[in-house]
């Protein structure tokens, strides 16, 4: 009489691993251990969530590290030569003599909308002018994954081969 293979285990697990008694990631007791639990739309409302967070938490990383640069964009904008009412006046009008929180809100406020603000360099805005580089973008962006799947490959049977 055969018994058996993965009828008893008498071997210890970790905690979230499959035992051997044939309880694999795919089975459904195995849905709760492994943080799998819940419905689709639950599981995805989670990721977006936690996407949303990482992208907060990239923008106030980039915006902190901008501002705290040892450099003015108000005297890089203005000649060397300007008076300090100018500079002073300049720095009004860009938000730069608010609170670093304040002018973090206002800016995120506006990206939210869609207003990214005006250019420095032709006092346009600038959404539109992100819109006309978006094809040379994406044209950029297919190249080089195309480039990058044919030399995975060519690599990929090259080892193969060897």
């Amino acid at each position: 009489m055969r018994v058996p293979l993965l009828a008893v285990s008498t071997r210890s697990r970790k905690a979230g691993t499959p035992s051997i008694e044939g309880d694999s990631p795919e089975s459904p007791n195995s849905a709760v251990r492994l943080g799998r639990s819940g419905s689709v739309a639950s599981r995805i409302l989670w990721r977006f969530g936690r996407r949303v967070l990482i992208l907060l938490a990239v923008s106030i990383v980039v915006f902190a590290v901008l501002r705290l640069l040892p450099t003015d964009p108000a005297v890089m904008l203005l000649p060397p030569n300007a008076p300090l009412t100018d500079l002073i006046a300049l720095r009004h009008t860009l938000g730069l003599d608010r609170p670093i929180p304040i002018q973090y809100m206002q800016w995120l406020g506006h990206a939210v909308r869609g207003d990214f603000g005006q250019s420095l360099q032709n006092n346009r805005p600038v959404g539109p002018q992100i819109l006309a580089a978006l094809p040379t973008t994406l044209q950029l962006l297919a190249g080089g994954l195309f480039l990058g799947v044919l030399a995975g490959l060519a690599s990929g049977i090259y080892a193969f081969i060897r």
